[in-house]
């Protein structure tokens, strides 16, 4: 019950206000219940290095995690700098974005390997867990590949990083100060990125 109460209370706000308060009162609640034993690890989502820097005023235990859109269009580059750092693990989510970009499709036909495959093996030689998502047993199985199979070489990772624009197609946390605004459409925009 004390875990129920404490989302309901400070992780919803969080969500909906994220002002300061709600943030420490949320992080701190979590560090309760990893006291508790109700977790292992605690982490957070979508935090900036700003946000990073703010827990380190009240945060006993850093996160384990800081989960991001993560892409070659949204590198973070900085944030992935700063968990590295602090021993912060990052997880990506948001892969299949670019999916029809057309330098992940020239990389991809290069390697003989789909566009997927690309990304998840960008994201896993610059040190990041990837979490692709599907329900398609061969997507499974191809998400896979990647980790076994893809070895992209210096000229890749350069065009990769070529089309790095840091721009959010899911939560964009960096246009208010340490605010969250509303989730995007992705549809209509990933399109014009393109």
């Amino acid at each position: 019950q004390w875990i129920l109460d404490s989302i309901t209370r400070h992780l919803v706000p969080l969500l909906s206000t994220s002002s300061f308060q709600h943030r420490k009162a949320s992080w701190l609640n979590l560090e309760k219940a990893q006291q508790a034993g109700y977790c292992k690890y605690i982490g957070v989502s979508n935090y900036e290095v700003e946000m990073l820097q703010e827990m380190e005023s009240y945060a006993t235990v850093m996160p384990a995690v800081n989960q991001l859109e993560l892409h070659p269009l949204r590198q973070m580059k900085g944030v992935r700098d700063y968990c590295n750092d602090k021993g912060i693990a990052v997880t990506g989510y948001g892969s299949g974005i670019p999916l029809e970009h057309p330098t992940i499709a020239q990389i991809a036909s290069k390697h003989k390997k789909t566009p997927m495959q690309v990304i998840l093996a960008w994201a896993m030689q610059i040190g990041t867990i990837v979490i692709p998502k599907t329900k398609i047993p061969a997507h499974a199985e191809e998400n896979l590949d990647a980790a076994n199979k893809v070895m992209l070489d210096e000229e890749d990772m350069n065009a990769l990083a070529s089309i790095n624009k840091d721009r959010a197609f899911y939560w964009q946390t960096s246009n208010l100060p340490f605010g969250i605004t509303k989730k995007q459409n992705k549809s209509s925009e990933v399109d014009d990125e393109l």
